[in-house]
């Protein structure tokens, strides 16, 4: 029979998206809405013939914990989607199905049973704000808030670009 030799996987890395078809990348998952994952964790290719199917560990910094399941995309690919995970502004309560954190949050996924162990991580945000008068704590109607990019302690006129809705 063919000799199995386990060859040393990179380091897992974790891509966030704003959709479920995983084709509009985000640098974090807002708060209220799905998070959206997929995983690159060669580690976790243990079968060349079928796709894998793991369990992932979802623990916010706040004490929320879930589990859910991450498919691997094809056979011997090491890229994993995670199932959607609904998320909101609650109290964290472990094991209920959604992740429950306030937005700010740093949220780790975390693989057992591969040839590493495999830990990533990413934050949720709420992206709606309010702009508000800070003599009067009161809201300011009609702002129009720009992102500018900060390089070396300075901030250019370049703005930001924003990948997902704004």
């Amino acid at each position: 029979p063919p000799a199995r030799v386990q060859v040393p996987a990179g380091a897992a890395t974790l891509q966030v998206f704003a959709d479920a078809a995983q084709t509009i990348p985000a640098s974090a998952a807002y708060v209220g809405r799905s998070a959206h994952a997929r995983l690159d964790a060669q580690a976790c290719n243990m079968d060349p013939l079928a796709p894998d199917v793991r369990t992932a560990r979802v623990v916010t910094s706040e004490g929320d914990t879930e589990q859910v399941v991450a498919t691997e995309t094809g056979p011997d690919t090491g890229v994993f989607r995670l199932v959607r995970l609904p998320t909101q502004r609650a109290r964290p309560q472990a094991g209920t199905g959604v992740l429950e954190s306030p937005a700010g949050a740093r949220v780790t996924v975390s693989v057992d049973g591969c040839f590493a162990p495999i830990s990533a991580s990413f934050r949720l945000i709420d992206p709606r704000g309010i702009v508000f008068d800070s003599s009067t704590n009161q809201p300011v109607d009609g702002m129009v808030v720009s992102l500018f990019e900060s390089a070396a302690g300075t901030c250019p006129a370049t703005l930001v670009p924003v990948l997902t809705e704004d």
